[in-house]
């Protein structure tokens, strides 16, 4: 019974949804084959599960410069968009950082409802850009960003996991 409930609440759910205007359908987990390491890294470090599509997009319309957004609906994450040419356009060596901090922090948004800090040095500083050039000169470190973030989630809000299913 409890997963026939399941299966007709997931295709009314998958029937439309909306986020700022944009129509972003609701769909089950989907993580780009280069996102998967990082987002079961946060997974693991925040006990949270992602049940939503973490995806490459080739624009995203607004805001103006983004270059990664999570969106809600009812406060619920229904998806992650990261623009592609942003992260190809790295130096190889460069990918993994820019998607790590990049997919962290929007991740952030989506699973552990955390908005923008005024801290140049946090994850969830307003300017990716300007944290990945620190994490390029090694001013910052992985490390250094995760343990603020924790500091933070230990003051702030408590994760939420918005997509816990039991089978």
């Amino acid at each position: 019974m409890k997963k026939i409930i399941l299966s007709v609440i997931s295709i009314l759910a998958i029937s439309c949804g909306k986020s700022g205007g944009d129509n972003i359908p609701y769909t089950v987990r989907f993580i780009e084959e280069d996102f998967v390491s990082v987002v079961e890294d946060f997974e693991s470090m925040y006990g949270v599960q992602i049940n939503y599509p973490v995806v490459y997009v080739d624009s995203i319309p607004s805001p103006a410069g983004a270059i990664g957004i999570c969106h809600k609906q009812n406060n619920v994450p229904v998806r992650v968009e990261i623009l592609k040419s942003w992260v190809q356009n790295r130096k190889p060596n460069q990918i993994d950082a820019a998607m790590w901090l990049v997919l962290w922090h929007e991740l952030g948004h989506c699973s552990l409802n955390l908005d923008h800090s005024l801290d140049s040095g946090d994850i969830m500083y307003k300017s990716v850009v300007r944290n990945l050039r620190l994490l390029y000169d090694e001013s910052l470190t992985k490390d250094s960003l995760v343990e603020k973030l924790n500091t933070r989630i230990q003051r702030g809000p408590v994760p939420v996991n918005f997509f816990n299913s039991e089978d």
